[in-house]
């Protein structure tokens, strides 16, 4: 049941990213030709991005693909959070480009959002493991 939650939670966060990242394809090229190491591939990391997390909703949504699909997500969660953090450390104030309500969050909330992003991950994958695990036969116990 937590799985599932935590599945739907994520496919409905990066949906609206992604989604959000497409309707404002401008604005999302312009902010990254801001970033300095980025800004060559601005074009080309505008579409990759939304398209990746909407791959990511595709394979969540696979129950056959799903614990893959949750480590992915993990890894793509913390990309974006060491993102977050090193433009913190570097001290860049550029607008987010998530779009809606998460564009309203300051770049520390953002960083905040996003570990609980991961925590959820993390619990996901570990009951996805517990489940997996074989049951013992009673022949087995008694033997």
């Amino acid at each position: 049941m937590k799985r599932s939650l935590i599945t739907s939670i994520m496919v409905f966060v990066y949906t609206y990213t992604a989604l959000s990242k497409l309707l404002h394809v401008k604005t999302n090229v312009s902010v990254l030709h801001e970033l300095p190491l980025l800004n060559y591939f601005a074009p080309f990391l505008a579409f990759f991005i939304p398209l990746a997390e909407l791959s990511l909703v595709i394979l969540l949504l696979v129950p056959a693909r799903n614990k893959q699909a949750l480590y992915l997500s993990l890894g793509m969660l913390a990309v974006f959070t060491i993102y977050l953090i090193t433009a913190l450390i570097a001290g860049f104030h550029l607008p987010c480009t998530c779009g809606g309500v998460l564009e309203k969050l300051s770049w520390r909330q953002h960083v905040l959002f996003n570990l609980f992003l991961i925590a959820f991950n993390v619990v996901a994958i570990r009951c996805k493991s517990s489940s997996r695990k074989p049951q013992q036969s009673s022949k087995e116990i008694h033997a």
